[in-house]
This record gives C-alpha cells, sequence and structure tokens, in this order.
C-alpha cells in the first residue's frame, strides 16, 4: 500500500464531508461541505485543481456524505442530508441530482426525498452509497448512543415518484466499525470508514471484512470513496479552519 496526499485549491471546501467519482468525467471528484453551508458540489481532479461549483439553491441542514451511479441510463449524484448529532430531527433528506454536462459553475435542480426511519426514531448518519438500481444505502452511526447501534437502512421506490418514500431496515454493522463516517460502493465491493480506518467488505456481506486499511493520519478523516479503476481510494479530511487553510486529499493504493 502506498499513500500520495496533495490539497483541494478552492478555499470554499471548509469542511470536505464526502468525495464521489464523476460519471461523465474521468479523473474528477465532487465533494462537498459538512452542515452550515449552502448545499453545493465542488468538481476537482486528482491534484486538487478546481474544476467548478454547482450549487443545489436549497437550504440544507446537514450534509454529511454524497454518492454516485447510473440510474436507468442518467449519470446521477445523490447529497444526503441525514447527520443528526443532537438526535433531534424529525424527517431527514437526500438530494438527487443528474450530473451536469460540462463542468461549468451554476446550479443544480435537485429531486429532494424527505424520508424517516421506519421505527420512527431519530438517527445521526453520515454515509451513504447510491446503487444502479436506485437504491440508497446508509449506515447509521453509533453516536450519540441515542442514535442506537450502527445500522444498515435502504431506501426505494423513490424513482417511481412514490410519495411514500420506503426505508428498509438491515443488519446491525459489526460493532468494531461503529463511528462510520463515510462509504462507498464500486461493482462488488464496498468501503467503511470509521474508527481511523478503512474496511472493505463484499457487497451486501456485512460480516466477513475482506480487508482493513489504516488511514494516514490527518485531521479528522470525513470522506472516502474507490477510484475510477478501483485499484485505489480518494479520501479527504477536514481543514484545521485557519485563514487559507485547504483541505487535504490523499490517495491510498489497494
Amino acid at each position: 500500500m502506498s499513500v500520495t496526499q496533495t490539497k483541494l485549491q478552492n478555499l470554499a471546501i471548509t469542511e470536505s464531508s464526502g468525495v464521489c467519482r464523476s460519471i461523465r468525467f474521468p479523473g474528477v471528484l465532487y465533494t462537498h461541505n459538512d452542515s452550515g453551508s449552502v448545499p453545493a458540489f465542488f468538481a476537482f481532479d486528482k491534484t486538487g485543481a478546481d474544476l467548478a461549483t454547482f450549487k443545489l439553491g436549497i437550504k440544507g441542514v446537514d450534509c454529511e456524505d454524497c454518492s454516485s451511479a447510473i440510474v436507468n441510463g442518467v449519470p446521477t449524484l445523490i447529497l444526503a442530508d441525514v447527520g443528526d448529532n443532537n438526535v433531534v430531527r424529525t424527517a431527514y433528506n437526500i438530494y438527487v441530482v443528474t450530473e451536469p454536462e460540462t463542468l461549468t459553475t451554476g446550479t443544480l435542480t435537485a429531486k429532494v426525498i424527505t424520508f424517516r426511519y421506519p421505527d420512527g426514531k431519530k438517527r445521526n448518519c453520515e454515509s451513504c452509497a447510491l446503487l444502479p438500481d436506485g437504491s440508497i444505502i446508509l449506515v447509521t452511526k453509533n453516536y450519540p448512543a441515542l442514535s442506537g447501534p450502527t445500522t444498515v437502512f435502504t431506501i426505494r421506490s423513490w424513482l417511481s415518484g412514490d410519495a411514500n418514500v420506503t426505508v428498509t431496515a438491515g443488519p446491525v454493522v459489526n460493532t468494531a466499525y461503529k463511528t462510520i463516517t463515510s462509504m462507498d460502493v464500486r461493482d462488488d465491493l464496498m468501503v467503511l470508514m470509521g474508527n481511523g480506518r478503512a474496511t472493505i467488505f463484499p457487497v451486501n456481506d456485512w460480516v466477513h471484512a475482506s480487508r482493513s486499511i489504516t488511514m494516514p493520519k490527518c485531521n479528522q478523516p470525513e470522506a472516502i470513496c474507490f477510484s475510477d479503476d478501483g485499484l485505489s481510494l480518494w479520501m479527504t479530511s477536514e481543514t484545521d479552519k485557519s485563514p487559507g487553510a485547504q483541505t487535504p486529499l490523499f490517495n491510498i493504493t489497494l
């Protein structure tokens, strides 16, 4: 395993909380800020160079992760507004956009999926993944304690236009991975990041980890995704928030 590091050049990225691959543009990635910011996707390349900013024109609460996939033939991005550190929110949102055809700064129109957990409980969540069939996977965070155990939930039916979004509870994830801050799915593999490491599993197998990777030392790693070829992982870390600070970008070979 080897690690290379650079920095994101766009200083508007002050708290990178999710990262995902572009579908249309090989070598391009998207990230977004955490709570307190207007929801937007920031596009950059593997050198950290700023390419474009796409605001969603809506007011978010606590955006924690993003994901990308081709859904029904359409390159699609999602932004998961699902964070709830105080476990007080009555509902959560996922914003769905079609990936822009050009890397030209602008505003995107988002479809808003509003959901509640099937048992009515409030939960903190920082991880999501979009699958090609349109399913959205959420892995909740076991922090604070009121959020409950780290659990998998799947959102379906939104593609049909059904206002009653179906949210299905899945397995409880091994407690060793309780502080999950990001995830990604690519082909037959998925990666969960938390507790200072990334763990790779076969898709839909939340028990039999195939590989554990120690994260490079940095300030609060928050986002991870597979590279285009699946041979490495991209990871971002929060900045130290001092004037002019830049967000670290890591590439970790597998």
